[in-house]
């Protein structure tokens, strides 16, 4: 069973591949296999694609970070392995406690 992106979790991809656009190449393919929050960020396990994004590339940056009306700044990035995504990681800077809500955010890319 996977469930769909969120969309924060699909804008977030979005501002990646504004910079990496190889990521947009699979972007239609993404489904979440798990979600879970950790305190401070969010991990997204990808369910696997069939497309391939850049065999020679481990991680996919977001340039920029993510503000929320609260005042935490996140950031955030997708793991890559054998040129397909695997998981989305967002994370608080500096690392503190985070609800999860993400209503209202800005992404400064």
């Amino acid at each position: 069973m996977h469930m769909e992106l969120s969309g924060f979790e699909l804008e977030i991809i979005k501002a990646i591949g504004k910079h990496q656009p190889a990521i947009l190449d699979v972007i239609g393919e993404l489904k979440v296999e798990k979600r879970e929050f950790t305190g401070p960020g969010l991990y997204v396990d990808f369910m696997r694609v069939k497309g391939t994004v850049n065999h020679h590339v481990q991680i996919l940056d977001l340039f920029g970070e993510i503000k929320l009306p609260s005042g935490l700044v996140l950031s955030a990035h997708i793991g890559m392995s054998g040129g397909k995504p695997e998981f989305l990681e967002v994370c608080t800077l500096p690392l503190t406690n985070w609800d999860g809500n993400y209503e209202g955010f800005v992404i400064k890319n």
